[in-house]
């Protein structure tokens, strides 16, 4: 799964938990972890 598709699938709460996403993400921890760091700041 493509960086910018896990984070689509994490961005809204489908009421269901994107286990796959997840997956992904934990399996490209050092790619994914920038854009995520990137997602935190804009939030707060």
């Amino acid at each position: 799964m493509e960086i910018g598709h896990i984070l689509e699938e994490l961005a809204f709460d489908m009421g269901t938990l994107p286990r796959e996403a997840i997956e992904a993400a934990i399996a490209k921890k050092e790619q994914i972890t920038p854009y995520l760091l990137d997602v935190l700041s804009e939030a707060t």
